[in-house]
């Protein structure tokens, strides 16, 4: 049986600031929260989170150096998967190639306002330990994934600094999808699609970019001319940035190759899930 300490979220904190670390201290403990400890610089806080690996971080961005708990929370997210919030008076210093790599779980604004704190450190907890599920039950049905006899694939979009969609991220593929695309998961993995298959439309970027920023699945017949295959696919999303598809290959022969093949080299064709038709 959980005692209550063990159900008490706890936080570590990074800010050099004496009077604000103590302020969110205060805070904190008032709140119910156990804080494990508090460091003064991007250093600390590393190795505070590698003794503690509290469920979450309070991160200054400015420490010892600028940008220091921006250095800090890319090793943390590297190396402990620790949701990290950051607290700073200047969210527009995390660029959004920062924003890509960390993933925080949110921002508090200085000067701190105490009624914001626990919103945001509870959804952030709620939703590391959803993702942490999720990933449990991928790790456990990872035969069944495998076995899936459609091609399926989970990605991560990337976005520029205006947050339009410019690439994307291969994170999971089946043994169908290799077999369908000729693409290897040791040679994909972790790495951008157009580093993978430089020349790949952008057509491809903007259909999967709009599932992953609004959660509206689509599916849709679309040929590749880089890998020279026709392909009819769903996609998903159940969490921004993030998405999934499910496809097919339509191979030379097939009826709907011969009904597809000419309209699909000229653009995407929408297929509608309420009739099974394609939408005009």
């Amino acid at each position: 049986m959980e005692t209550k300490e063990e159900k008490t979220p706890r936080v570590c904190l990074a800010e050099d600031e004496a009077i604000i670390a103590m302020t969110l201290k205060i805070y904190l403990e008032e709140m119910g929260y156990n804080v494990l400890g508090m460091a003064v610089t991007g250093e600390g806080i590393y190795n505070n989170a590698k003794m503690y690996h509290p469920d979450v971080i309070l991160m200054d961005i400015n420490m010892d150096y600028r940008r220091a708990g921006i250095d800090a929370a890319k090793k943390i997210k590297k190396e402990f998967d620790i949701p990290i919030i950051f607290v700073t008076a200047y969210t527009d210093e995390l660029t959004q190639e920062d924003i890509w790599e960390i993933t925080p779980y949110g921002f508090i604004q200085k000067p701190i306002n105490p009624k914001a704190l626990k919103p945001v450190i509870e959804t952030a907890v709620f939703h590391h330990n959803i993702m942490e599920k999720n990933l449990e039950l991928i790790n456990r049905h990872e035969i069944l994934f495998n076995n899936v006899m459609n091609g399926a694939a989970y990605h991560r979009i990337k976005v520029n600094n205006d947050g339009t969609p410019i690439d994307y991220e291969f994170l999971m593929v089946n043994e169908s999808f290799e077999q369908m695309t000729g693409l290897k998961k040791e040679d994909i993995l972790g790495k951008l699609l157009t580093e993978v298959l430089p020349g790949i439309e952008k057509t491809w970027i903007e259909i999967y970019g709009e599932v992953a920023l609004t959660g509206k699945p689509v599916e849709f017949i679309m040929w590749t001319n880089v890998l020279k295959r026709l392909f009819h696919v769903y996609a998903f999303s159940t969490r921004k940035y993030f998405f999934g598809t499910i496809f097919e290959e339509i191979i030379k022969g097939d009826l709907d190759y011969d009904r597809y093949i000419k309209r699909a080299k000229k653009g995407i064709i929408p297929i509608s899930k309420f009739n099974g038709k394609n939408s005009k």
